[in-house]
């Protein structure tokens, strides 16, 4: 964003505040210590981590990362779909 905005930008902290103000218990937002903060919707968090949960019966480690990629990927793509954006740029 201060690439695009300069000093325009909001901080990460009012950002933060902003995004609960709006959409209140929707969002979550996860903190970390050392590590940039995660933000996603509930409902997409909850439906991807049930998913993951219930299939937890890996025959060796291989197929136990092939599934955590999978379930990362599975919350990247929600979050990507869930962005408005118009066909005009």
């Amino acid at each position: 964003m201060e690439k695009m905005c300069g000093e325009r930008t909001f901080s990460a902290v009012h950002m933060k505040w902003r995004l609960q103000t709006h959409f209140g218990s929707d969002v979550f937002i996860s903190k970390i210590n050392g590590k940039s903060n995660v933000t996603t919707f509930r409902k997409t968090a909850s439906s991807v981590l049930n998913e993951f949960h219930s299939k937890q019966c890996y025959e060796n480690a291989e197929e136990e990362k092939m599934s955590i990629i999978k379930t990362a990927a599975n919350l990247i793509k929600a979050d990507i779909m869930s962005i408005d954006s118009s066909k005009s740029e």
